[in-house]
């Protein structure tokens, strides 16, 4: 067979990639099961394919073993998987099947960190029956598998070894044949990740059992929006912890056809694992800035962090570290450039020690910094790359709220400059400068259930939020909204029209609300998915009623409940117990003031189970428009990705609250009014 070359084209982007035949270092079959393996190849790269039914699973199975290097087994899961997500991909007797792999790792930086599995439920693949043929891949980098092209990934940080004189095996009569290729190539070589279609933005989760949508980060430009986010598996628990995140991309011309992109910066080092920035444009060209927590990988004093610190102290600005002419191992803020829209090249170069840039095109041209992670200030540069000089040391702003300091979002809007930061914090000022207003420490913010949300401004005027849902832990579902600028100068939120399916405003239950007491309104779809619209009347209006809309299945457990407080101007999540209504929650500012106060039920702080960043049971307030009849309406979105569902709500077009809720499928509505 001769070398090939093959051209992929994408868009605007064209890759070409080289294919050439492999030859196996060993290979096993049912005649021979065992074999000496040989060294471990030079580059410590391999990949192992495999041939194997995977029908019939009831116990653990061993598969194929490279003594103390490599193991691969079959087994039943019988409990919960955790950050795996295996339970949620179960066979149809209710079994849990799974395919798993396992490496053995050192490294003289974390001893402890030993062995690293991946797997995938067997429920996703077809025809199990047939011989399936299974791709293991270590390239240093990534420790991948993959069946059917279903794939998990890892990220180690450590070698593998094994000895010259090392047999390797087939354990099961399952195994028809193995070979050991090495390199991290071979005859089917990975292909290039093409742009294709999106078919669902609102609540999207990139393919995968144990995928989700990091934190999000977005622009418009040149008419599209961008959204990047960090790509995340088992919610933050990969590289043990440390996230192994990257940059995934997606882009719309009009908010409502969406595309994914290639990722727009991957990562090719075991020390890398890519923290939040912002995308920004200068020159005409777009931008990603991010950061990379080496830190978590690798002792500070071994990075390039020590020698930008010296710089700055000694220059009173930033220097500009080019990665290639230093010996530190490469940390802190770096960027990448897209010349096509699509392709980001990253520039390999170091412009600040924070690890987590928020930058900005500023109106004289100039680049403004806003730190976070390890640094504090804003910061100002002349050009990209640029040495960025400190211009106020005292941003953030302080509140009570217990913002963390990562991933400032600052954005201007008729006058009003508007602050985000992280789980909690949002203030308000005059664009042209002076104090901010903590809006969150009076309740007026905008959180609703997200993690670190970010806003871009888009088309005539208009602002668009995104953020990841939280309640499963660290990354969800991506969550896409639309600001609303408050007569009060604060912001409210509103569903974004051009993402909801046509399709469910086409089928959407409609009803009106009364006084009278609880009683089934509606019979959900089969399907679990659905939009309805309810309008409050006039004289719910006037008795400044408590009324409450319950999703319920037929168990009438895991059953979820939207509480609106009329006179209270507040609204919440929360578990619905049928035929009454739920207990109310304290808001997020109750939560912190009673912590201040010495109250022991609150000292947990933005970490109590009812912080509106948990994603599950929360209670929004100052929520306005609801003094004449106005309308609710509920998304109820079943996925089975969490065997349950994501309910989400927008109340008088002024504010939406938003919550996962696990273990729901909703087969019926009711409503309860106090």
């Amino acid at each position: 067979m001769k070398n090939c070359s093959v051209t992929v084209s994408s868009g605007k982007s064209t890759l070409s990639v080289k294919h050439t035949p492999a030859v196996p270092q060993s290979t096993l079959c049912k005649g021979s099961r065992k074999a000496k393996l040989g060294t471990v190849p030079a580059d410590k790269k391999f990949s192992i394919h495999l041939s194997a039914k995977l029908n019939d699973i009831s116990e653990k199975e061993t598969l194929l073993e490279i003594p103390g290097a490599v193991e691969v087994w079959v087994c039943n899961k019988t409990e919960n998987s955790g950050n795996q997500n295996y339970e949620n991909f179960c066979a149809p007797d209710g079994s849990c099947p799974v395919l798993e792999a396992r490496i053995f790792i050192s490294s003289k930086e974390h001893p402890d960190w030993k062995e690293m599995t991946i797997g995938i439920p067997v429920s996703c693949l077809s025809k199990t029956e047939e011989i399936k043929n299974i791709q293991l891949k270590y390239t240093g980098t990534r420790w991948v598998i993959n069946a059917d092209g279903i794939e998990d990934e890892e990220f180690p940080f450590g070698d593998i070894t094994w000895g010259t004189d090392t047999t390797w095996s087939i354990k099961s009569e399952r195994v028809v044949s193995a070979s050991f290729f090495p390199g991290c190539c071979s005859a089917e070589d990975k292909q290039p990740h093409d742009s294709k279609p999106v078919d669902r933005i609102q609540y999207f989760t990139p393919d995968g059992h144990n995928r989700w949508v990091g934190d999000v980060v977005l622009i418009s430009f040149k008419g599209r929006l961008h959204i990047f986010y960090l790509i995340d598996r088992r919610h933050h628990q990969s590289k043990f912890g440390m996230g192994g995140h990257y940059f995934a991309h997606l882009s719309s011309p009009n908010l409502i056809d969406w595309f994914e992109h290639p990722p727009a910066v991957d990562i090719d080092e075991q020390w890398q694992s890519l923290g939040t920035g912002t995308p920004f444009v200068f020159e005409d060209k777009l931008h990603l800035a991010y950061g990379i927590h080496t830190t978590r990988m690798i002792p500070r004093e071994k990075t390039l962090l020590p020698a930008m610190d010296a710089y700055l102290k000694e220059n009173g600005r930033s220097g500009v570290f080019k990665a290639a002419e230093h010996e530190g191992i490469p940390a802190g803020a770096t960027y990448a450039t897209c010349e096509d829209g699509i392709n980001f090249k990253r520039s390999d170069t170091f412009i600040h020690p924070t690890e987590n840039p928020t930058i900005y095109t500023i109106h004289d041209g100039k680049l403004r910094l806003y730190c976070g992670y390890g640094v504090n200030g804003m910061w100002t540069a002349d050009s990209l790359p640029g040495e960025f000089t400190c211009v106020d040391n005292t941003f953030p702003p302080k509140s009570i709220m217990e913002p963390c300091t990562d991933c400032p979002c600052v954005f201007n809007w008729n006058g009003r400059q508007y602050l985000i930061q992280g789980f909690s914090g949002f203030w308000s000022r005059p664009s042209n400068g002076g104090e901010y207003t903590d809006l969150a420490a009076e309740g007026r913010d905008i959180y609703e259930g997200l993690g670190v949300p970010m806003v871009a401004e888009y088309g005539d005027n208009r602002r668009i939020m995104a953020g990841w849902l939280g309640g499963l832990g660290w990354g969800g579902h991506l969550v896409i909204r639309e600001l609303v600028q408050l007569e009060d100068g604060s912001a409210g939120l509103k569903w974004l029209p051009e993402v909801i399916p046509q399709q469910w405003i086409e089928n959407k239950l409609k009803g009106t609300l009364k006084s009278g007491a609880c009683r089934i309104m509606l019979n959900a779809p089969d399907s679990g998915t659905f939009l309805m619209e309810l309008e409050v009347s006039g004289e719910l209006i006037k008795g400044q009623s408590v009324f409450a809309l319950q999703l319920l299945n037929d168990e009438d457990k895991t059953c979820s409940e939207l509480q609106i407080d009329i006179a209270g101007g507040r609204a919440q999540w929360n578990d619905a117990v049928a035929g009454t209504l739920s207990s109310s929650i304290p808001s997020a500012r109750e939560i912190i003031e009673a912590k201040r106060a010495g109250e022991a039920w609150a000292q947990p702080g933005r970490g109590h189970a009812n912080f509106h960043s948990s994603g599950r049971n929360f209670c929004i307030e100052k929520v306005g428009g609801m003094q004449q009849p106005f309308i609710v309406r509920v998304i109820v979105f079943y996925d089975q990705k969490i065997g349950g569902s994501v309910v989400d709500a927008e109340i008088a077009g002024r504010r939406t609250l938003v919550s996962c809720r696990p273990g729901l499928r909703v087969q019926r509505i009711a409503s309860i009014i106090k």
